[in-house]
């Protein structure tokens, strides 16, 4: 779970969600198990839990060849960093019909929010409010062109943000100064 995954868990407790935790570290899952009333499983079988939703939120490469043949979920949707150990894992997902919403996406949210501190009007939680529920749409239009060009997600979103950064879309027009 890490730091953040307690925090969703928190958060999609009280969206009544059933949760299914693990951590290496017991008595984080433990104390939240009894309070959000979650089942505690240990962290090596965490990749066996038949669920909808699987959110890695401490490690990255959790999402590999030995890990994928073992998901019983049908999304990926974590805020752990580089989910996947390799490029290729996106594949076996894809085949599997696993979808993954790319980490550095989902993630997004907290950088977009540190950035519009450095707006040059000043820090407004509103415009920052709205860039970060374009998440949501960005997401969807990775979902949408990997279905209809059957390609991994993660290579989607990996062109978007190619093409992005070669195009200057999104680029401050004035850099941050500290």
């Amino acid at each position: 779970m890490g730091h953040v995954g307690s925090r969703l868990a928190n958060l999609l407790f009280w969206e009544g969600v059933d949760l299914i935790l693990a951590d290496l570290e017991s008595y984080r899952v433990h104390d939240l198990a009894l309070k959000d009333g979650a089942l505690e499983v240990r962290p090596e079988q965490i990749f066996d839990v038949k669920c909808d939703i699987f959110a890695p939120c401490a490690f990255g490469g959790a999402i590999n060849q030995d890990t994928i043949p073992r998901l019983k979920c049908k999304a990926i949707a974590g805020s752990a960093n580089n989910q996947l150990l390799t490029d290729e894992d996106g594949l076996h997902l894809l085949k599997r019909g696993i979808l993954y919403a790319p980490d550095y996406i989902v993630n997004s949210g907290g950088l977009i929010n540190a950035a519009a501190e450095f707006d040059p009007g000043g820090y407004n939680p509103k415009i920052s409010r709205d860039k970060v529920n374009h998440i949501y749409d960005t997401l969807l239009q990775v979902f949408e062109t990997s279905e209809r060009e059957q390609k991994p997600t993660n290579l989607i979103a990996d062109a978007m943000a190619e093409h992005n950064l070669k195009n200057k879309i999104g680029q401050r027009h004035i850099p941050i100064r500290f």
